[in-house]
């Protein structure tokens, strides 16, 4: 559902975060296709990092935290672990989907459907997200330098969530419209036997 500006600030508050303070989240298992390492070697190419911070939700996460260690930036990283998402979606300022490639990625339309400003590389299965025309998702190559850029520029906008981002995304993949579809594949399937 959408998290409004409101409610981002009651979440941040209960969650102890600096009104300052550039969330970044990603949610997903650690494997070399979702490409997570991306999203930590932007981090350390970014400038003033000292504003920014980057919540990873899901488990296989050691490789990432050797890294995180490397680069010097385990300070502006937490490791969330296997958790659920909701709780980190409403503190987000931005959601970052780096991978090499996807299906219809569940979180991402969590985080579409939040409002988020959303950042996906623009790889098969996440460009599909294009036909949504939503106002605050953004695509970008599959590039570290590309994913910092676009982080600064989110961080000097300070773009509120999106209400009708969160609108369009509840009529493009609502259950309802989903369960439907699906009847009618299976009904016209039926039908040429």
């Amino acid at each position: 559902d959408f998290i409004s500006a409101e409610k981002k600030k009651e979440a941040r508050l209960a969650a102890q975060i600096p009104d300052d303070q550039f969330i970044l989240l990603s949610v997903g298992n650690c494997c070399q296709v979702k490409n997570h390492q991306m999203i930590l070697e932007a981090v350390h190419l970014m400038e003033h990092k000292e504003t920014l911070h980057y919540i990873h939700v899901g488990d296989n996460d050691d490789e990432e935290k050797v890294l995180a260690e490397q680069l010097g930036i385990s300070q502006h990283i937490t490791f969330a672990g296997t958790a659920n998402p909701d709780k980190y979606l409403s503190v987000a300022d931005c959601y970052v989907m780096p991978s090499l490639r996807e299906g219809l990625s569940i979180s991402a339309i969590e985080a579409i459907t939040c409002g988020l400003p959303v950042i996906l590389t623009d790889v098969p299965g996440l460009r599909d997200f294009q036909k949504g025309d939503f106002d605050q998702v953004y695509y970008i190559p599959l590039s570290a330098g590309a994913l910092k850029n676009q982080i600064r520029k989110l961080m000097a906008e300070k773009p509120e969530n999106s209400r009708k981002q969160s609108r369009q995304a509840k009529e493009l993949y609502s259950a309802e419209k989903s369960v439907n579809m699906y009847m009618n594949l299976y009904g016209k399937h039926e039908r040429s036997r």
